[in-house]
């Protein structure tokens, strides 16, 4: 039985069952095709098929994206997207199992113990104090977490408006905050209602 193949500048691409035509370089056609026409692809970098089609690895249909770009485009595409959860629907059962077995729990931690062996260590200036920490989290913006909750404070990020339930006066507190009332006034009442003592109205 003959082999379906294509010939682009002197090799010879078969088609694979993804769809790609590739050779035994290994190398897909519209790499190729992009190569001979630009030079070489730079790392991180994707040739993309601008209509879909991967049986056409002509030079106009074909555009070099970022890795995310990418997979951007393809996600655009309804009949990819349905593809794709189909492949994952079916993966993900077996994903599971695995990540549940012995050698799949194993496979996690080692992996997590060298992440954090090779977590680079950055300096960050505090946003409230300004001291200096090193760490491993570059997205910190704060020394501790009780710098953090003075700089929410300060700011009012947590307030809420709510009643005093003594005077209905309206007030602001923060939401994490236990306080109960508008004042200490009020809160001396509250403690002498508890107690059964007379309070004077204002």
């Amino acid at each position: 039985m003959s082999v379906e193949y294509r010939k682009y500048f002197g090799k010879k691409f078969y088609k694979q069952k993804n769809g790609y035509w590739a050779n035994m370089m290994p190398i897909h056609a519209h790499r190729w095709v992009w190569i001979n026409h630009f030079g070489s692809i730079p790392n991180g970098m994707d040739i993309h098929h601008k209509d879909g089609d991967k049986d056409n690895n002509e030079i106009d249909n074909l555009q070099m994206l970022s890795r995310s770009d990418h997979l951007k485009e393809h996600w655009k595409c309804p009949i990819e997207r349905a593809k794709r959860r189909i492949f994952l629907d079916k993966i993900r059962p077996q994903v599971h199992e695995w990540l549940r077995s012995t050698e799949g729990r194993e496979k996690q931690k080692k992996d997590a113990i060298e992440g954090w062996k090779n977590r680079k260590k950055t300096t960050i200036s505090c946003l409230f104090c300004s001291k200096q920490k090193i760490t491993t989290q570059s997205w910190t913006k704060f020394c501790g977490e009780n710098c953090e909750k003075k700089y929410r404070r300060r700011l009012g990020v947590d307030n809420i408006e709510v009643n005093c339930p003594i005077c209905s006066k309206t007030y602001f507190k923060d939401k994490f905050s236990p306080k109960k009332f508008c004042s200490i006034s009020c809160g001396a009442k509250n403690s002498a209602k508890e107690k059964g003592w007379k309070v004077k109205s204002n």
